[in-house]
């Protein structure tokens, strides 16, 4: 039997060193509208060539991640319907990912609490496979323009998609956010927080990353917005590119194709990544006084003044309403 006694970080260490059916396991989580596709898309970028599978939204506590996922994007991999031939292919890389689903609109627990379960962690592995490398990814965006974007994607959308109570979402957010202050205070070899707003701005932030998890720096992905995730809450679908028309050029084939002329014509109009204002989501709802009620707590400019620092415009903002 094999005995595991270290895991995370760098390399699994073990007395008898298994056959490896993950090299690299990630598992990422985030809120939606926290720029988790676009960063997930970012991170199976820096492993060019490599056989990848990623397992999209998985359902919380101990629940199969093949067969619990809502997509799945596999890359230089087959088996798209074969659930347990993917299971058990080998993997340069495998990410699976966790928001916060539709089914934490009920109950107790938090985002956080619902996906750290000891019951899933005592049947990883049964799930999984072995994994040579193992991350745990944080991604956090800072709470102003994530509520902003959460709430304009609640408004456009005519059906639900994960929670929709505004004030459980802010609970979330403080949970993710207690959780990425205690890796900054104590940090854990394996564990990694991505703050949004740094992954944005900062090249050599993404650089650090990329050589965390053992990637090769790649920027490529940064040219689109994800697909994954339904796009921009404020500006659609991801843009129509060249490299796309060319890889899916059999679709013209399709009948299903042109009745979806509408979908394509909106992606091809899409502002590029580098033409959005995702810092100023918030001013869109400045004004919005459900916006002001629950943006107004003290514990959330204090975690946000811990994460993100000084953010333009948003301390004077929020100093304002304060004052009010």
């Amino acid at each position: 039997m094999i005995k595991i006694v270290l895991r995370v970080g760098a390399k699994v260490k073990q007395k008898n060193m298994p056959h490896y059916r993950n090299r690299t396991e990630i598992r990422v989580l985030g809120l939606m509208r926290s720029g988790n596709h676009t960063i997930i898309e970012w991170i199976i970028s820096q492993y060019q060539g490599q056989r990848i599978c990623f397992l999209n939204n998985v359902k919380h506590g101990d629940n199969d991640p093949f067969t619990s996922c809502a997509h799945k994007r596999l890359v230089n991999i087959d088996h798209q319907d074969n659930i347990e031939a993917l299971r058990n292919e080998k993997k340069d890389v495998l990410i699976y990912s966790y928001e916060d689903r539709k089914e934490l609109e009920h109950g107790t627990k938090d985002l956080v609490s619902s996906v750290y379960q000891k019951a899933f962690d005592m049947r990883r592995e049964e799930y999984l496979g072995a994994s040579r490398y193992r991350f745990e990814i944080i991604i956090i965006r800072d709470p102003y323009n994530n509520l902003a974007s959460r709430m304009e994607y609640i408004k456009k959308l005519r059906k639900k998609v994960g929670v929709s109570d505004l004030e459980r979402i802010v609970k979330n957010w403080k949970a993710l956010a207690a959780e990425a202050i205690k890796q900054k205070q104590h940090p854990q070899e394996g564990s990694i927080c991505i703050n949004f707003n740094n992954w944005v701005s900062s090249a050599a932030y993404r650089q650090g990353i990329s050589k965390s998890i053992n990637g090769v720096y790649n920027e490529e992905s940064l040219k689109r917005t994800s697909e994954i995730g339904g796009g921009s809450s404020f500006d659609g679908p991801r843009r129509l590119t060249y490299t796309d028309v060319v890889e899916n050029w059999s679709n013209i084939f399709k009948i299903g194709t042109y009745k979806r002329l509408n979908h394509y014509w909106k992606r091809l109009v899409a502002k590029p990544p580098d033409k959005m204002k995702i810092f100023d989501r918030w001013k869109r709802y400045a004004n919005d006084d459900r916006y002001r009620e629950l943006i107004i707590d003290p514990e959330i400019y204090d975690m946000s003044e811990t994460i993100f620092g000084e953010l333009p415009e948003i301390r004077e903002y929020v100093k304002t309403l304060s004052s009010k």
